[in-house]
């Protein structure tokens, strides 16, 4: 048995940020998820600003509430944050929700 199937390297999606940041499509937002934390993994309060505008643009985007919560799901376990920076993100979530 044999199995066939195109692959992808998402590093590759890097220089077109611009078209994942256009796109509608949900995976899209994934690559971009994981595009940013590649980027921060040294770097916790670029991690939290990065983290807060990807938020923001799944709002922006129109996702429904369940795609929103899912992608929250993802972006906390791949986007670790130290405490304070985990409560200040956090607080920035709330205040998105709020409007």
């Amino acid at each position: 048995m044999e199995f066939r199937f195109p692959m992808v390297k998402l590093l590759d999606y890097k220089k077109d940020w611009p078209a994942l940041e256009a796109s509608a499509n949900i995976f899209a937002s994934v690559v971009m998820v994981h595009l940013r934390n590649l980027e921060t993994a040294d770097d916790p309060q670029s991690r939290n600003g990065y983290k807060i505008s990807l938020m923001r643009s799944f709002y922006d985007k129109g996702y429904s509430p369940q795609q929103i919560r899912d992608l929250y799901n993802l972006i906390d376990a791949m986007m670790a944050l130290p405490k304070d920076l985990e409560e200040q993100f956090l607080k920035e979530i709330y205040k998105l929700r709020a409007c």
